[in-house]
């Protein structure tokens, strides 16, 4: 039996469908919603309710790769009009590879433009894409939605900021996780959907980030996290231009970093995570802008959550860059 994600304004997050359908839903409207998850097409009928006739629509949304992922419908009094659909994409994201992979809608959910090509398209890391602050948070939230149980649906409600527009949105974002035989979590699969006009709040600790957001873009010096786990550097608060610092697209660590440098600077971040929570600093030369050239910087790190945030360990840490000394 489907799980329910949302019904007008209300969001849901995977309870029975009959639990909260009205009747004419749970008789005409489920079927064809079970029918197109089945088949992988749209369905429309006609159908009479108590003397009153409906125009009964179901439509699968399909996933990068082109398995149907999740559907969506409505009914209408015929000849009547349904409300818009909700803005929604499905998407990927392969574990070991930390790579996602979206359906075409979702890059219009974010704001993106949509790449040609066919198959699965390589996207933006969409979680990274998270509202200043609230990127430890979604850590969080990530590391549930892998440890999580096949059969568990995971959700998140959180904001971003649109890629052509600039403007703050909220999105809600469904995600189950698939494991080989050895339990070993290959891919999330999930949708995520426009959740402006949703009677719903952001879930506890991505609201009370703007308060963190606010600092951080108040301050003068340049802030970033550093992801261990996954080795990138995350949400500055100031361009990395600012410093000359030619980051490239997926900011990875060993991307950044010159390499006479990496291997002592990835020892220091694994030093300070393990530590008392002392900042600690060293001088190390970032990508810059021109063919082979590096800039000096200090950066100054300093452990997040010591005991973990939502019950879960956090591997990252807070950086602050500057200009190094001569």
């Amino acid at each position: 039996m489907p799980r329910l994600a949302s019904v007008g304004r209300g969001l849901f997050r995977g309870q029975s469908p009959r639990a909260n359908l009205d009747q004419v839903a749970r008789q005409h409207l489920l079927p064809l919603l079970v029918e197109a998850l089945a088949f992988g097409k749209p369905v429309t009928r006609e159908v009479i309710q108590r003397g009153r006739a409906w125009t009964v629509h179901a439509e699968p949304l399909l996933g990068p790769s082109g398995v149907v992922e999740a559907a969506r419908g409505h009914y209408v009094a015929v000849g009547e009009s349904p409300d818009p659909a909700p803005v929604v994409g499905a998407w990927s994201y392969d574990v070991a590879m930390l790579q996602p992979y979206w359906a075409p809608e979702l890059f219009d959910v974010y704001g993106f433009p949509c790449p040609e090509g066919e198959g699965p398209l390589p996207a933006p890391d969409g979680f990274r894409l998270v509202k200043q602050g609230g990127w430890t948070r979604m850590r969080a939230t990530l590391e549930r939605m892998v440890t999580a149980d096949p059969s568990e649906l995971t959700t998140a409600v959180y904001r971003v900021t649109r890629q052509d527009t600039g403007r703050p949105q909220k999105l809600a974002m469904f995600s189950h996780v698939v494991r080989d035989e050895q339990g070993v979590p290959q891919t999330m699969r999930g949708i995520t959907m426009r959740a402006d006009d949703f009677d719903v709040e952001d879930d506890p600790g991505f609201a009370e980030q703007e308060f963190l957001s606010g600092v951080l873009r108040l301050t003068s010096d340049t802030l970033c996290v550093v992801d261990l786990g996954h080795g990138r550097f995350y949400t500055p608060n100031h361009p990395w231009s600012r410093l000359g610092i030619d980051m490239p697209l997926e900011a990875r660590v060993a991307d950044a970093v010159h390499p006479e440098d990496l291997a002592s600077f990835e020892a220091l971040l694994q030093d300070v995570l393990a530590g008392d929570g002392t900042p600690t600093s060293t001088v190390v030369r970032f990508r810059a802008f021109g063919p082979q050239c590096w800039t000096r910087l200090q950066a100054t790190v300093l452990r997040i959550h010591p005991s973990g945030a939502g019950g879960h360990s956090l591997d990252h840490v807070l950086c602050r860059l500057a200009h190094a000394p001569d």
